[in-house]
């Protein structure tokens, strides 16, 4: 950030600033092009393979990968890394007109809607927040509504406090797991010792997330924020990179169903906060009414000619466009890696977790056999952990579980249970093209949309 004139700390608030999606996609493809630099200076050779993998097999030491043009490629390790399907198509409506099923990029998807249309959004989550930002920030004067069945909106991402956890931690989590799984009676009693310990309860982070009118509730978080005295959500907040993965690994099967069946919504919008800038910006739409958040949506049909009728709790909503935000609470395998992962299971290279994913080695990341044994030769990272783990797209998470990965790959050892510092990529130069497995010359694009 400092590299590009970026400022690192948002001048209002003190809190580490946020970066724009397209600054972000360049700084993934400037690390990366400094990270391959840095690897073929040490001998590494690195080849960028333009084809889809269809099969992969675990054969001996290592792993062998045939692309679907047939090529073999015999590895000692594998990651698997593949990307996923971010949004849900519940009402599916995937393919009709006025419907956009990913917001992303927004710049790119919302600058074509005409300015005083009527915009649904599916969702009230981040996702959503960003969407109604967009829009204003492009000058829309329609009306906007937000159609989701809670009416929940994310909590405000609260004032930066140093906070060292003494009970959420992976020991602990351990500890009362005992020999068994982890009981949802347990977690609780960690919970709130964790927030007694912060000056915080269960009551108060009840209270915080009352069922009350969208712009009652956003006044309060952010009154709350100007406040700066309960501590209680950026806690947990702090607990998902740290020992969020770790917790549901051990949690029993039912608790996590239960979970996901009654609290997915609740826990996204605790756990995934909104910055105060999106808040604040929200919280005059919502006061000039543009911006209209509609809980109680059952269900959504096309209009005769254009737009949709969407059912709410408060009767039927016209709308001539509609932007899908929705994030599933049970993720599904990507539709671009079924093929590869049905050969997978078939094979038994690898195991399907019945929450969806694969079943994985907690510690190291590396895929189970049917028979719960760790394959030293592959390793998993990103969508195919749903299941074994909840929290799994975040970014502190991936930087995490990418730094156990690399540090198994390179030390063959299993990481340490404490985060350990990571190397700072520098500014090396982006290659202009590399060349591929089979000879072409590929050009790199920076990664407008990444997440």
């Amino acid at each position: 950030m400092r590299a590009s004139d970026l400022a690192v700390h948002d001048p209002v608030t003190g809190q580490p600033a946020l970066v724009t999606r397209p600054a972000y996609g360049d700084y993934l493809h400037t690390a990366t092009g400094g990270a391959i630099a840095q690897l073929e200076a040490r001998g590494w050779r690195v080849r960028l393979v333009s084809e889809r993998a269809a099969r992969l097999r675990c054969e001996g030491s290592g792993v062998r990968l045939v692309t679907t043009g047939g090529r073999c490629h015999d590895l000692d390790r594998a990651v698997l890394a593949v990307g996923g399907n971010a949004y849900a198509d519940p009402y599916r409506l995937s393919g009709t007109a006025d419907y956009l099923p990913d917001p992303y990029p927004l710049a790119k998807r919302l600058a074509a809607i005409p300015r005083g249309c009527r915009v649904g959004i599916l969702g009230t989550g981040l996702a959503a927040v960003d969407v109604a930002v967009a829009l204003d920030a492009l000058g829309h004067d329609g009306p906007v509504s937000m159609f989701c069945r809670s009416g929940l909106l994310p909590t405000v991402r609260g004032p930066h406090t140093a906070y060292d956890l003494a009970h959420l931690t992976v020991p602990s989590i351990e500890r009362a797991a005992g020999d068994g799984p982890l009981s949802l009676t347990a977690l609780k009693r960690l919970v709130e010792a964790e927030l007694h310990a912060a000056g915080s309860s269960l009551d108060r982070l009840r209270h915080t997330l009352h069922c009350q009118p969208p712009l009652a509730h956003l006044s309060a978080q952010l009154d709350a924020f100007r406040a700066g005295g309960d501590i209680g959500p950026q806690i947990l907040q702090k607990a998902v990179p740290t020992v969020g993965q770790d917790l549901w690994y051990l949690l029993a099967p039912d608790a996590k169903r239960w979970v996901v069946d009654n609290l997915h919504r609740t826990v996204m919008a605790l756990c995934c906060p909104m910055p105060l800038r999106n808040a604040t910006r929200l919280a005059r739409l919502l006061s000039t009414g543009q911006l209209t958040v509609r809980p109680g949506t059952t269900a959504i049909r096309p209009a005769p000619r254009r737009g949709f009728t969407i059912d709410t709790g408060a009767g039927p909503v016209r709308v001539d466009l509609l932007v899908n935000t929705v994030t599933p609470a049970r993720r599904r395998v990507p539709l671009a890696a079924r093929r590869l992962l049905d050969n997978a299971t078939t094979t038994g290279t690898l195991s399907r977790h019945p929450l969806g994913g694969i079943h994985l080695d907690r510690h190291t990341s590396q895929a189970l056999t049917t028979h719960g044994r760790p394959r030293s030769s592959l390793y998993v990272l990103g969508e195919l952990t749903s299941g074994a783990f909840y929290f799994i797209s975040g970014m502190p998470v991936l930087v995490k579980r990418s730094a156990d990965i690399a540090h198994c790959l390179t030390r063959h050892t299993t990481p340490p249970p404490h985060p350990f510092p990571l190397p700072q990529a520098g500014r090396v130069p982006v290659p202009k093209s590399r060349t591929t497995a089979h000879g072409n010359t590929q050009r790199h694009a920076p990664a407008r949309d990444a997440a």
